[in-house]
């Protein structure tokens, strides 16, 4: 075992004589591998001791991709999405009556009655055709109507 453990960490490597001196500590008796094991877990502390100014550095090498990771992340998406949610509250406050909206169910309507109190939105889909919506169920405002887009479905026809 201890050729192994020299042989993957280097001869005069901490960790083979850390194993080496657990693997000492384990073949003695039942009393005595308490005592061995922490013999060896203080040599594993030492060495690291001794080596402590480069493990430091090495491990903020490891961790630093991970925390730039993190931060591109919320940059370029939680944060973005948080503004326009933050965005959508507040218009959702300020709906008037006579604004275009859409609704998750896809439906176009025009708010026709609103009360502030109310978590209630009444849209007029057609002429006499009204539905009541629960404001959270409106994701904006309804895109302009493009004119050229109706003329063409009618000229298909």
């Amino acid at each position: 075992m201890i050729s192994l453990v020299s042989s993957v960490f280097g001869s005069n490597g901490s960790l083979a004589d850390a194993a080496l001196g657990l693997v000492d500590g384990f073949s003695g008796g039942l009393s005595g591998v308490t005592d061995a094991a922490s013999g060896g877990l203080a040599t594993l502390l030492s060495d690291g001791a001794a080596a402590g100014g480069q493990g430091g550095m090495f491990a903020l090498g490891n961790i630093a991709p991970i925390l730039l990771m993190f931060v591109i992340f919320y940059m370029l998406l939680i944060r973005p999405q948080q503004k326009r949610q933050r965005e959508l509250q507040e218009w959702l406050k300020s709906i008037s009556k006579g604004d275009e909206v859409v609704t998750t169910g896809g439906l176009w309507g025009k708010v026709s009655a609103v009360s502030e109190k109310s978590p209630y939105v009444t849209l007029e889909l057609q002429e006499k055709v009204r539905v009541r919506v629960l404001r959270s169920h409106i994701t904006g405002k309804a895109p302009a109507n493009d004119a050229s887009g109706v003329a063409a479905a009618e000229a298909n026809k």
